[in-house]
């Protein structure tokens, strides 16, 4: 289970840092939060005698990618919400409209 949750943590903390699609990372990042406290208190309870630097970097990474996940959406956010108000990007618009009979 420790290294279970390692892996999901490698994989949502890579997934996380896409704009949007980054959310998709927070599934397996809550799956590798959970191997990662089973793999924890199998540990501490001296069902399972090694793995526990695996299980608690694996629950430290699915954290981190959550939080990662949530502000490249709303960093996403904010710029797509920013460059569509902005006049050059109306301008620009306006003219690529004015170009479309011409193709």
């Amino acid at each position: 289970m420790a290294v279970a949750s390692l892996i999901l943590g490698i994989i949502a903390i890579v997934g996380s840092w896409i704009p949007f699609l980054g959310l998709g990372s927070i599934i397996p990042a809550i799956i590798g939060i959970i191997l990662g406290a089973i793999a924890l208190g199998k540990i501490k309870k001296g069902e399972l005698s090694a793995g526990k630097g695996k299980a608690l970097a694996g629950l430290i990474m699915s954290c981190v990618a959550i939080v990662v996940a949530i502000i490249m959406t709303i960093v996403g956010v904010a710029v797509v919400g920013e460059m569509a108000t902005s006049p050059e990007w109306l301008e620009m618009i306006e003219q690529l409209e004015g170009l479309e009979g011409s193709f």
